[in-house]
């Protein structure tokens, strides 16, 4: 049996071998140790203790919420849970309802009655309702004198007192006004005091009774009583 002898040496003198291959490092989810490794941990850890964070505020802001709810209201029944038929709620005393609030004002609307307002009627006055009355008669002769407006005086009776309208106008050639003082009406006779001033300063005083018929004087008598200076 033929002895092979003892190995080669790399390190042999005029042998040209290669070099030793460096150590392999497989592939995995966590890098090698070094500043690689330090800001992966830093990215993947930060935003898990973010949600950690999170999810312990929103639990425990949910468990103060429930508790004031339960403090603020009391529940009873045999189950114990609201919302049951064997449930009653009891409101919380110190419960201030919150008053309803509106930017916009409420609208009225204004609707006018269907029924028209009736126009009162105006009360008719005395000469409109009773212009023939004797008194109003002699009261209107004695005006349509003043106004020296003899046509109509004449119509209203003097045609009755007087034979002819030259004559009546002349009866009143001295008068300067006549004043009338109604004191009866009885009928169709109306009785008066006349007092006539004169064109000269003078008053004539009558004691008249005039018989109205048909809507104009028929008829004058009385005497005059007396002449006085005005």
């Amino acid at each position: 049996m033929n002895d092979p002898g003892p190995p080669p040496s790399w390190n042999a003198p005029g042998k040209d071998f290669p070099a030793a291959p460096s150590a392999y490092h497989g592939v995995g989810l966590v890098p090698p140790a070094g500043p690689a490794r330090t800001w992966g941990l830093a990215v993947v850890g930060v935003p898990l203790v973010l949600v950690l964070l999170l999810a312990l505020a929103g639990s425990l802001s949910g468990g103060g919420s429930g508790n004031s709810a339960r403090s603020g209201s009391a529940w009873s029944g045999s189950s114990g849970w609201p919302g049951t038929s064997e449930t009653t709620y009891t409101p919380d005393p110190t419960d201030t309802p919150v008053p309803y609030e509106s930017d916009t004002a409420p609208s009225y609307t204004y609707e006018e009655s269907a029924t028209p307002t009736p126009t009162p009627t105006p009360s008719p006055t005395p000469s409109e309702v009773d212009a023939t009355s004797p008194e109003a008669v002699v009261t209107a002769y004695f005006a349509a004198i003043n106004s020296r407006d003899y046509a109509t005086a004449w119509s209203l009776g003097g045609k009755n007192l007087d034979s002819d309208y030259d004559s009546f106008v002349e009866g009143f050639a001295t008068t300067e006004s006549d004043t009338i003082t109604i004191t009866s009406v009885q009928g169709d006779d109306v009785t008066l005091t006349l007092e006539a001033l004169q064109t000269d300063g003078t008053t004539k005083t009558y004691d008249k009774v005039y018989t109205v018929s048909g809507g104009e004087i028929v008829k004058s008598t009385g005497p005059e009583r007396s002449t006085e200076p005005s």
